[in-house]
C-alpha cells in the first residue's frame, strides 16, 4: 500500500465490518460464525479484481485494497457487495450486514496509517447511521 500511495498511483481502501456477527454467534454457535466469515472470504474472492486484495483485519473487519481504484469506483465495488450480502441473506437463516467505510488517495493524509483511519472512520459513521435509522 506505501508504494501506490508513494507512486500517486490511485488507491482505495474499503473497511468491512460485519454487523451482527457476535449475535449470530451468540444464537447459532460458532460454527455458524466461522461459516458466515468462509462465505465473506469466499465473496471477497469471487467480486474483487485480480489485482485487488482483501485481509481480515480483526475478528469481523476486512480491509479491502483497490489498487488504481478512485473514491466512485470503491463505492461501485461497495454496492456490488451489499447486493450480493442481501442476495445471499434471503436464502439463508444466517443473514449478517455489513457496514462498509471507504477512503481513497487524494485526501489530506494519504498515508497507510491515514486511508486506514479515515475509512475506519466512516465505517464507523455509517454503522451509526444504519443503527439510527433503524430506531426510528
Amino acid at each position: 500500500m506505501a508504494e501506490a500511495v508513494a507512486a500517486d498511483v490511485p488507491l482505495a481502501l474499503i473497511v468491512l465490518d460485519l454487523d451482527g456477527l457476535k449475535q449470530l454467534n451468540d444464537r447459532h454457535g460458532h460454527p455458524a460464525g466461522d461459516d458466515c466469515l468462509v462465505r465473506v472470504g469466499r465473496l471477497l474472492r469471487t467480486e474483487l479484481r485480480p489485482g485487488d486484495q482483501a485481509f481480515r483485519i480483526g475478528g469481523d473487519e476486512f480491509a479491502i485494497l483497490l489498487p488504481e481504484t478512485s473514491g466512485p469506483g470503491a463505492e461501485e465495488v461497495t454496492e456490488r457487495l451489499v447486493e450480493w450480502l442481501e442476495r445471499s441473506g434471503r436464502s439463508s437463516v444466517l443473514r449478517v450486514e455489513a457496514s462498509f467505510g471507504i477512503a481513497a488517495t487524494g485526501a489530506a493524509d494519504d498515508t497507510p496509517e491515514g486511508l486506514l483511519r479515515a475509512a475506519d472512520e466512516a465505517m464507523y459513521r455509517s454503522k451509526n447511521r444504519r443503527k439510527l435509522a433503524r430506531s426510528d
